[in-house]
Order: structure tokens, then C-alpha cells, then sequence
């Protein structure tokens, strides 16, 4: 079996979302294919697989994804800001050219312990 990998979870057990109730869960396993290092941290990944279930949530709710994302954001004026100003800077909820898109994605990682 695979030795636990902390990168697993980084970014899940920190979601910027009021969501009660959460568990996240590793189970260690061997795959049997062989891979390569990621040349990143696990909140690169693991926000990208979040932010997805966001979005879907989002859909089933019938909310647009960034009102869903404000309204769990509540508690983080900072990050709700930060999203309202990318919104507003990105034309959020105007017409795209056929073949484009928009997508969210709110994250925290590494924080620095630098003093700047």
C-alpha cells in the first residue's frame, strides 16, 4: 500500500464555505499505475475538484454560481469582495462568444509567514 499523501487533502479540510457537516476522508491505495510527482501543492488540484461540486451544486439549486458562492461566503467578506470585484472586472453575466466561458474558483493556499 501507498504511503498517506498530505497533498490528498490539502485545500478540502480549509474551503472558504459556510458548508456544515463536512467530512473528508484518504484512503491510501495501490493503483498499480505508476506515476510522477505533481510539481505542486494539493490545493492546485483539490480546488479544481471542489470548485467543480460547487458549480454543480450551484446548477441543481438553479442558482448562478457566483450568487451560490456569495451566499456561503458570507462569513468571508474578504473573499466575497475579492469574487465580486473578478465578476464585475469580468463581465459576469454578459452574452460570450459561441465555444467560451467563464469559471470560479476560490482558494486559499500557502499562506506566508513572511512579514509582508
Amino acid at each position: 500500500m501507498d504511503t498517506p499523501d498530505k497533498t490528498t487533502a490539502e485545500g478540502l479540510f480549509d474551503l472558504p464555505y459556510a458548508i456544515p457537516h463536512q467530512l473528508m476522508r484518504h484512503v491510501a491505495t495501490r493503483s498499480g499505475v505508476p506515476v510522477g510527482y505533481w510539481r505542486s501543492v494539493g490545493h492546485s488540484h483539490n480546488a479544481f475538484f471542489s470548485e467543480s461540486f460547487i458549480d454543480e451544486l450551484a446548477r441543481l439549486a438553479g442558482q448562478d454560481p457566483v450568487a451560490f458562492r456569495l451566499g456561503l461566503l458570507k462569513d468571508r467578506p474578504r473573499h466575497a469582495a475579492v469574487l465580486q470585484l473578478a465578476a464585475s472586472k469580468a463581465g459576469w453575466g454578459q452574452a460570450l462568444p459561441k465555444g467560451q466561458a467563464r469559471g470560479w474558483r476560490c482558494m486559499r493556499a500557502l499562506t506566508p509567514r513572511w512579514p509582508w
